[in-house]
């Protein structure tokens, strides 16, 4: 019904609003504090919220935090 498609349409907007804020507090931890640790912690919990939206337009940003979590754990 139209009136799930907007609930639908709003929580994938609220999802992608925390995304943007959690890979922007990891950059900040990253750029201030240098922990790594703190830094991936925010970008774990972002990949986790895009997979739960199992929305295949967002894949390449998905695989693009995966790596990023990668390159900063090794």
């Amino acid at each position: 019904s139209q009136a799930r498609l907007v609930v639908l349409r709003g929580n994938r907007d609220w999802v992608l609003s925390e995304v943007k804020y959690l890979v922007s507090m990891a950059s900040q931890r990253l750029q201030v504090t240098q922990d790594i640790a703190s830094a991936v912690t925010p970008l774990k919990i972002a990949e986790q919220r895009l997979s739960g939206l199992a929305d295949p337009s967002l894949l390449p940003l998905q695989s693009a935090l995966k790596h990023d979590i990668t390159q900063l754990i090794n």
